[in-house]
């Protein structure tokens, strides 16, 4: 169509524009409302952020026939967006560090309850242990 049909109408109807004009395919048909806000529903409910994000937004504006955003707006949430983002990351970095800590903290507990004397399991082995070393200094007691 743009090679051929759009030079050859301009030259039959005798206008030589500087740029001629292209064709150029879009959207048949806007998606289902109804759908789309299923899906995103659906989405949500798994955890997808959906706003602040202008160009979601403004697709589905787009795709409900609204009005698009303007620069100004559309830059606000920009900016909103960024800080969404931000706060996440920093949540799940405090909540990393804190798993952290926790884990440190029981591993810390375990080794210290292994190390402490007294433990029954530990009472038992230290006896058979001496028993075995009184034992073997003397071979005829035991018998």
């Amino acid at each position: 169509m743009n090679r051929y049909a759009i030079p050859r109408l301009f030259s039959v109807n005798g206008m030589k524009p500087a740029e001629l004009p292209k064709i150029v395919p879009g959207d048949v048909d806007s998606p289902d409302i109804a759908q789309l806000a299923q899906f995103m529903s659906a989405m949500s409910s798994t955890g997808v952020t959906w706003f602040p994000d202008p160009t979601m937004e403004n697709f589905i504006r787009d795709a409900a026939r609204l009005p698009k955003l303007n620069e100004e707006d559309e830059d606000r949430r920009r900016q909103m967006q960024m800080r969404t983002e931000a706060t996440q990351y920093a949540q799940a970095n405090i909540a990393y560090v804190q798993a952290k800590q926790q884990l440190a903290q029981t591993l810390m507990g375990q080794q210290q309850q292994q190390a402490q004397p007294g433990q029954p399991g530990q009472q038992d082995s230290q006896q058979n242990a001496s028993q075995q070393e009184s034992q073997q200094q003397n071979p005829q007691q035991g018998q």
